[in-house]
């Protein structure tokens, strides 16, 4: 707020990340009014600002327009706030990505729910509400299970916020255009002038037509976009049941777009369901230290991202596949990419990751991440991964290269009649000369095999996986398998989750066929069994009875033989006495 422009609050020169507290105890706060933000750039940089605001509650605010993705944990709570600074309707919406989370809205953080919201069912507070104000608005989320989910906040009327590379629901009437704002990422650079937008809608019913209108608009220009006044179109394809295209964009003019989709649905057919899609395809500009989120829809298909670097320091990338085979490069020249001169590659999974690791020095690298496989665990149109970079020294361990599961994370497993028997190994972190064990909670998922990608933590929470064990310490565990799972491919993994870190780690997952034996089969089994025991003794006591009995008989045989001949011998000595 300072007239002359003189520096009030200031951060510390050479940080990665500079992060600055205005308090209102501050002698210079001040509460309405202006204030000035000057960066100030050693040598040639790239920077992201971001501005939040701090009520000194537990609340943490989200910014309009913007989409919020939410993590809450199992019986927690996650308590959001935003600013309404306009007398417009406000349109909020969230989209749970998994698990079960219920979110309410209030305009006091410490009273009772004025309005509920449902996954994927806009809440429309309008300026007619009584209860509408032009001020802070509170949500809680309430999560029966662990569960993530995006939070769209805005105040353009029924217009839903499109973020990018997310799959959103949507439903489509056939009186009315359902309308999209879609804004371009902000950290698209600008290498070729322009960017390539894919739009994808997907039908849950074919429809008779549809089409997609498409215009670049100011942020604040709320109108439906129709046929006459449109830049772009998409058209609909019958024999796909969906709408997709491609369009280009100079990315020095579009920043918004507006997204308006019409349909002939069919007689008697008042509403349908779709999906849709919007991302864009160019060089995003990476901040130091920061994590990002990125779908494919094509094999080989390729994102690249590029990374500025101050100074000599252990460059560390990690990325998370949490459907589809991912693999990824780094270069230090752009060229690279395409002539495959390759800094670093990695393709294969460590404690459910892919983690390479370079000393760099300061200047420019480009990570290009590629889509090998769409569906090598899970059948998916698309692959999903996070991507972040860690900035550390050369010789300092980061993130799970500290961490290791005893016996290389291999599951012990038995099944006894229809009981699976689990047990794991320990979790240790590296010391000086060895490993010392340290305590983790743990969760246990069972899948059916190709429903969910079991390798990595995202993979199993975002597929179609039960969890079995809810934050145990315990290390063994006994599942009594329902007979639904009968006759059927499983999977089951462990996932550790490490307090001082907080960070999970899984397992490595098994897989096995359960084919239980019916009662019948059993007890006949145990018949034949019994039978065979039952024949076979009696066998051997006959044989054993006949032999003691051939036995006797030889006795008697041999014990008649010695009487003749001792009967024999007296006769002879008689008659040697008549001789006499």
């Amino acid at each position: 707020p300072n007239k002359d422009l003189k520096s009030v609050w200031s951060s510390i020169r050479g940080n990665t990340n500079n992060v600055l507290h205005i308090l209102k105890e501050h002698r210079n706060f001040l509460a309405n009014g202006t204030y000035v933000i000057g960066v100030e750039a050693m040598e040639a940089s790239s920077y992201d600002i971001s501005i939040e605001y701090a009520s000194g509650s537990d609340y943490s605010y989200v910014k309009m327009g913007q989409a919020y993705h939410g993590h809450v944990e199992r019986g927690d709570t996650l308590k959001l706030a935003f600013i309404s600074s306009t007398y417009n309707h406000i349109y909020i919406r969230f989209l749970s990505q998994f698990g079960i989370v219920r979110g309410k809205v209030s305009t006091n953080p410490k009273g009772n729910a004025t309005w509920n919201l449902q996954d994927g069912v806009p809440l429309i507070i309008a300026t007619t509400d009584k209860s509408f104000i032009v001020g802070a608005y509170y949500i809680t989320f309430e999560a029966e299970l662990e569960s993530e989910f995006v939070l769209n906040v805005d105040q353009f009327v029924q217009k839903i916020m499109l973020s990018e590379g997310l799959p959103q629901r949507g439903e489509l009437y056939s009186s009315r255009s359902t309308d999209f704002i879609y804004t371009l990422p902000t950290q698209h650079n600008t290498f070729a002038k322009e960017i390539k937008l894919n739009l994808q809608v997907k039908f849950a019913k074919p429809v008779q037509s549809a089409v997609a209108y498409i215009k670049m608009i100011n942020r604040k220009d709320n109108n439906t976009i129709q046929e006459r006044d449109h830049d772009f179109s998409i058209p609909y394809s019958q024999s796909l049941n969906q709408l997709a295209g491609t369009i280009t964009l100079n990315s020095t003019k579009a920043k918004n777009l507006a997204i308006s989709l019409y349909g002939t649905l069919g007689a008697g057919i008042e509403r349908t369901e779709f999906t849709i899609l919007a991302w864009t395809a160019g060089i995003i500009l990476m901040s130091p230290l920061s994590e990002y989120r990125n779908s494919f829809y094509n094999e080989n298909e390729m994102h690249s991202y590029e990374l500025t670097i101050g100074n000599r320091s252990k460059l560390t990338i990690e990325v998370v596949p949490c459907l589809g085979e991912i693999e990824f490069f780094v270069s230090r020249e752009l060229s690279g990419l395409n002539d495959k001169k390759y800094d670093l590659l990695r393709a294969d999974l460590n404690k459910g990751r892919i983690i390479g690791s370079m000393n760099a020095n300061p200047g420019t690298y480009y990570i290009t991440v590629r889509a090998v496989s769409l569906s090598n665990v899970v059948k998916s149109p698309i692959a999903w991964y996070t991507i972040r970079n860690i900035l550390s020294s050369e010789n300092e361990k980061i993130g799970l290269e500290e961490y290791t599961l005893e016996d290389y994370g291999n599951l012990n497993y038995g099944i006894v009649g229809d009981e699976l028997l689990l047990k794991w190994g320990r979790v240790a972190k590296r010391g000086q000369n060895t490993y010392d064990l340290i305590p983790a909670t743990y969760s246990v998922f069972i899948s059916e095999q190709g429903k969910a990608n079991m390798f990595t933590v995202c993979g199993i929470k975002m597929g179609e996986s039960t969890q079995i064990a809810f934050s145990v310490t315990t290390r063994s565990l006994s599942y009594k398998l329902p007979k639904e799972m009968e006759n059927k491919k499983l999977m089951v993994n462990v996932i550790a989750l490490i307090p001082e870190f907080a960070q999970s780690i899984p397992y490595t997952p098994f897989f096995f066929e359960y084919r239980p034996q019916s009662s019948f089969k059993f007890y006949f089994l145990l018949l034949v069994l019994f039978l065979i025991v039952l024949i076979t003794t009696t066998i051997y006591y006959c044989r054993k009875s006949r032999t003691n009995e051939l036995a006797i008989q030889q006795e008697v045989t041999e014990a008649r033989g010695l009487s003749n001949v001792g009967a024999q011998m007296e006769m002879t000595e008689g008659k040697m006495k008549q001789y006499d």
